[in-house]
């Protein structure tokens, strides 16, 4: 598990530094908050928790959140739909994400207690019948 957080850094790493010194030969910060990566941490996260935080599942859910960022813009200027729509949408995966987990988890640990209840009740008429 180390090695792959040290792969993943070196290639970021790579990454950025091509990106600063290849394409645009300084580091751009638009004054704001995000500064030189914008939301593309938070994109990430978006990605990997509707991929269901599965390698394969994140693909799909990137290619989608991508094709959704990149087209915002063109849907503000040809539909007149806000391009702030996307980052709400961000938002949205990820409260629905996060609370079909929970609602799962809380009908397993539901579905796991009447389980224990109806086994301890069995027992019990077991012991009653002898």
């Amino acid at each position: 598990m180390v090695l792959a957080f040290i792969l993943s850094g070196a290639l970021v790493g790579l990454g950025g530094a091509i990106e600063v010194l290849g394409v645009h030969h300084r580091i751009f910060t638009d004054g704001s908050v995000s500064g030189f990566t914008g939301s593309a941490g938070f994109n990430g996260i978006v990605a990997a928790l509707f991929g269901q935080l599965h390698p394969i599942g994140t693909i799909p859910a990137s290619l989608l959140l991508g094709a959704l960022l990149t087209g915002a813009n063109k849907m503000q200027r040809v539909v007149q739909v806000p391009s702030a729509l996307i980052g709400a949408l961000n938002g949205l995966i990820v409260l629905f994400v996060v609370g079909s987990e929970y609602l799962r988890r809380s009908q397993t640990r539901r579905m796991e207690r009447t389980a224990k209840v109806k086994n301890i009740s069995k027992n019990k008429n077991k012991m009653e019948s002898k």
